[in-house]
């Protein structure tokens, strides 16, 4: 007799016939798993008892690991196993506990009549609406397999959008805070020492050289070090609590896509997402209302929220994409709704940059074809080529920048060490 979860013995007669099955991604993960059963039972308490511990601690699942899980489940489907098999087979290949934990309530919730779409609606917040949407999408139309590959593929390729964007960010911010290190390092240690030697000199000191004598003695003081550490632990507080307000929500947004540099690349980001989610979802039957309403949440951007509930309007108007489109690229907005009005001139600004006359042409031919998915699919690839040549020319940017400033750097200190140098040669000759 089955138990009622994943944690207990599953009965051998359910995996047996797998090694069977044609393609190897199974056979392997079914291997694995009759190997798992050799464990003693000691051994897989021990191991369920870790995991359950580990739940309430366990990290964000990360787009990789829910790509990844996506995929074996995918593959499963295609071969034929059911639901149960394949939660079973799943359960036993997961590494994250909260991961680990979704397989064997989805498995305890279907066992017990409940639909795939209803026992994941509680994890939202760990799957992401994106996910529950194609997997509700799927298991509506019954190409619940179909879903889940694309899904996975959507997955993978944001994933690697994602991992891409956050190492262009990553590599000038490092750069950019070693440098204020050395800088703090040569004020606080190295600076000191040459002055005391200068102050020694009785000769007339430049203003350069006085500034910086200035800075070093002031960054050596209490007060600096309370006005330093209190400015970056006030900006983390001023952020945290101003980031969660409707106001500062919409100010940061706003700033982030318009930010010199980065804001192209976030931006960027920002449209691919917002393409590619509609044209996935609409791919799997999902009406466009409830597309958008999805990729809203997925995206949670303040300008992407004005697009899109000014889109949910007009669609229900009647009004077709390529419609609203050309109105944003006019400005033939309609003022008259209480998404969009003529106050929002900042944002219709982005929303004008974002969908250009590509976007809008690209979408006219989706309408006029029925292919609005496959268009948008498309336009979504062409907005990633474009992402990945941003990303690239990062770095032609950034280096010049960091070499100029570190130029000027050590410029200003050899100006205020080498003047009064020379100044004292000069008197002695």
């Amino acid at each position: 007799m089955e138990k009622k979860d994943l944690k207990g013995k599953f009965s051998k007669k359910e995996v047996k016939k797998e090694e069977l099955l044609e393609k190897e991604e199974i056979v392997d993960l079914v291997k694995q798993t009759v190997q798992s059963k050799k464990l003693s039972k000691k051994q897989k308490q021990e191991l369920e008892t870790l995991s359950d511990k580990k739940v309430a601690f366990a990290g964000k699942i990360q787009l990789k690991e829910l790509a990844m899980f996506t995929n074996q489940w995918a593959t499963m489907m295609e071969a034929g196993l059911d639901l149960k098999k394949s939660m079973f087979i799943l359960f036993n290949q997961a590494e994250n506990p909260k991961l680990k934990k979704i397989i064997n309530d989805v498995y305890v919730e279907v066992s017990k009549g409940s639909t795939i779409t209803k026992a994941l609606s509680k994890y939202e917040k760990d799957l992401g609406p994106y996910f529950l949407g194609m997997v509700e999408a799927g298991e509506k139309s019954g190409l619940l397999d179909r879903n889940l590959k694309q899904l996975a593929n959507s997955l993978e390729r944001m994933a690697k959008i994602q991992a891409k964007v956050k190492s262009s960010l990553t590599y000038p911010i490092l750069i950019i805070v070693f440098a204020f290190v050395i800088a703090f390092v040569v004020f606080q240690f190295v600076l000191p020492q040459i002055f005391a030697v200068i102050k020694d000199m009785n000769v007339k000191l430049p203003f350069i050289t006085q500034v910086l004598i200035a800075i070093t003695d002031f960054m050596r003081t209490p007060a600096f070090y309370i006005i330093f550490f209190g400015a970056i632990i006030g900006g983390f507080v001023f952020y945290n609590n101003f980031s969660k307000t409707k106001k500062g929500r919409q100010i940061l947004d706003i700033v982030k896509i318009r930010i010199p540099v980065f804001g192209n690349i976030i931006k960027s980001y920002l449209v691919v997402s917002f393409f590619s989610t509609i044209s996935s979802l609409v791919a799997t039957g999902t009406p466009m209302i409830k597309a958008l309403e999805i990729t809203k949440k997925v995206l949670s951007n303040y300008v992407f929220d004005k697009i899109i509930d000014y889109a949910i309007i007009k669609i229900s108007e009647g009004k077709t994409l390529s419609d609203i489109f050309f109105k944003f690229i006019k400005g033939q907005y309609n003022p008259n709704t209480d998404v969009l009005t003529e106050d929002d001139k900042v944002v219709l600004a982005i929303i004008r940059d974002i969908f250009d006359p590509m976007a809008r042409q690209m979408v006219s031919i989706g309408d006029e074809t029925g292919k609005i998915d496959e268009v948008l699919k498309k336009y979504a690839d062409f907005q990633e080529e474009q992402l990945n040549r941003t990303i690239e020319s990062i770095s032609t940017i950034i280096e010049p920048l960091l070499i100029v400033f570190v130029g000027i750097f050590v410029g200003i200190i050899l100006l205020a060490v080498m003047i009064p140098l020379y100044s004292l040669i000069t008197a002695g000759d």
